[in-house]
């Protein structure tokens, strides 16, 4: 907090000196022009001096923006990929809470459209890991989790139950995405 507020402060005081600077100088110059007896020889040559100066100048801020929007749009993309992964990990915990919620315990099979649910939410969980494991590096944990849900969501999908070893493997995926994400 306090190193913000110093930035803040260095930041207001150069550009009160740069205004000030450029009053000064403007200022300087009507004095200059006001005071010359010459007069149109050398306003002329000030002039183009200045238009000059001006055309450098406009190419150097113009540059200097598009450094700055190059900045800011670096750091939305980083924020916006941040984002993105947190709430893929987040929607994969709540998804695989429901498929423990509902199968963990469950000793027959799921039929319909439960069982179309249930298929979708793992074939979901199985999606989110993959593109997960793309956009975080490393991603050996990301790819262990993505192997736990295969078996599973290949039970649900044939016979809407799980075996025992299926159902370790889930209660095992909820444990380890718990964890990756307390330590993310």
């Amino acid at each position: 907090m306090r190193m913000n507020f110093n930035r803040i402060m260095k930041a207001k005081i150069i550009v009160f000196l740069v205004v000030c600077s450029s009053a000064f100088l403007l200022m300087s110059l009507g004095f200059f022009l006001g005071k010359s007896d010459s007069g149109s020889a050398k306003i002329e040559i000030v002039w183009e001096w200045l238009a000059q100066l001006g055309s450098i100048l406009s190419g150097a801020a113009t540059i200097i923006a598009s450094y700055i929007a190059y900045l800011a749009l670096s750091s939305w993309k980083s924020q916006t990929k941040g984002t993105s992964t947190l709430n893929r990990l987040l929607k994969n915990q709540e998804n695989i809470a429901i498929l423990c919620a509902e199968l963990i315990e469950r000793t027959v099979s799921v039929m319909g459209s439960e069982k179309e649910e249930l298929y979708n939410l793992a074939k979901t969980v199985e999606d989110n890991f993959s593109i997960l494991s793309r956009q975080i590096s490393p991603n050996n944990e990301i790819l262990k989790m993505k192997q736990l849900i295969f078996m599973p969501k290949i039970r649900i999908r044939d016979y809407g139950v799980l075996w025992q070893e299926e159902k370790d493997q889930l209660l095992n995926l909820e444990k380890q995405l718990n964890e990756y994400i307390k330590n993310t």
